[in-house]
């Protein structure tokens, strides 16, 4: 008869199986790391024991030199896909490899996620310590091995500028932090350099100014955001620059359409919507309906589909 831990490694393992033959067809996300329901079972098992092993100096009880430690930390694999990085975030297995100086760590540290079953380390960040606390420049590296984010810490908490990058090193995104929280403007590009969309911060909270661009810098889509919520007039282009929809909202619901225009500017029927009730037809570029919302008090109560939505996402042109 099996052991009850030798059951939870086996379920380990199977979990580790399953998500190798899901991602068959998607080689990026194809990396399995020690991390959330996977390393509870190999620490309930005791391999995580056997496995994740500290090793380094004690003098009087206290860490003291280098050392190759293990810690648990909540972090992300910071991958690329579909043209865009994009963050696993989990609690991961953290490897890690620095010196200690009065049993807190210090200097520089470079931290590493492991691959399941192979154990292997990728090499996830490389970060300043000061007594104990990320104090100081950090990179985040994709688990491809290049350069993902630089940023600065302070007491273990965001500080200043971030920046991330695509894998080829061109920039990605520019956002700013003040303890951990984001603020001011945060702009994110296309890989040719191009704007690609720029929102603003308060407090860790969206409020003010959104803007998207077409690859070529032609805006595309206008309104503000307060405490979080889409209030004013939004607006939404063709790549031509003619307007396509625009709207009225009052904190995050959808009230009035001012208008709903075709590639030349023809005006069309956008539906029955009037202060926070009735429909709302949206159109392809084509200037074919593909979707008729119903919306009451301006929130959205029933949705006829007409085809598939061309720009897959909530917000309906």
């Amino acid at each position: 008869m099996e052991s009850p831990e030798k059951n939870k490694l086996l379920k380990g393992s199977a979990l580790s199986l399953f998500f190798l033959l899901c991602c068959s067809s998607n080689t990026i996300f194809c990396q399995v790391f020690v991390k959330d329901s996977l390393m509870d079972s190999y620490l309930a098992s005791g391999f995580g024991d056997e496995q994740f092993v500290p090793k380094g100096k004690k003098i009087n009880g206290k860490r003291e030199g280098k050392w190759k430690d293990y810690e648990v930390m909540k972090t992300f694999a910071y991958k690329f896909s579909n043209n865009e990085p994009k963050q696993e975030f989990g609690h991961f297995m953290v490897y890690g490899e620095g010196k200690f100086e009065d049993d807190k760590r210090d200097g520089l540290w470079k931290l590493f996620l492991i691959e399941d079953s192979s154990f292997k380390k990728i090499l996830l960040m490389e970060v300043e310590y000061e007594k104990g606390k990320m104090n100081g420049n950090y990179i985040h590296y994709y688990t491809s091995g290049e350069v993902g984010m630089k940023g600065f810490f302070v007491n273990d908490l965001l500080e200043g500028e971030i920046l991330s990058y695509f894998p080829n090193g061109n920039l990605y995104g520019k956002r700013f932090f003040r303890a951990n929280k984001k603020f001011g403007k945060q702009i994110y590009f296309y890989p040719s350099g191009q704007i690609k969309f720029y929102h603003h911060f308060q407090n860790d909270t969206l409020n003010g100014k959104f803007k998207s661009f077409y690859p070529d810098g032609t805006l595309k889509e206008v309104f503000d955001i307060v405490k979080g919520k889409t209030d004013g007039i939004w607006k939404y282009y063709y790549p031509s620059s003619q307007l396509w929809m625009e709207k009225q909202y009052i904190m995050g619901k959808v009230m009035n359409i001012i208008g709903s225009y075709g590639p030349n500017g023809e005006e069309r029927d956008h539906g029955t919507l009037k202060d926070g009730n009735g429909t709302v037809k949206y159109y392809t570029e084509e200037g074919e309906i593909y979707s008729i919302l119903t919306y009451k008090n301006g929130e959205i109560v029933d949705e006829k589909k007409i085809q598939t939505d061309p720009f897959d996402r909530k917000d309906k042109r």
